[in-house]
């Protein structure tokens, strides 16, 4: 891998951490079932670089923490529930 792709990756992925990490309240009823987002979002790592809503959101992402939430609630998703 050439060093301008590897620093575009980390760029990338420090990036998607920190659309994630600001702190904010998570309401009840997004955490009260797996919804297709999540299910995709707990898919692809809680990576926002690989969400289908990545490119079309302004908003720090909370679906990682939802993804955690739903999974000490109810355990990880089966993959053809949603």
């Amino acid at each position: 891998m050439e060093k301008e792709t590897i620093s575009n990756a980390v760029a990338g992925a420090v990036g998607s951490q920190k659309r994630h990490e600001q702190d904010s309240t998570i309401s009840n009823s997004i955490t009260s079932s797996w919804t297709l987002q999540a299910v995709e979002c707990y898919s692809v790592g809680s990576d926002c670089s690989q969400c289908s809503l990545g490119a079309y959101t302004s908003f720090v992402c909370q679906m990682p923490k939802v993804v955690d939430i739903l999974i000490n609630k109810f355990g990880e998703p089966i993959a053809n529930a949603a």
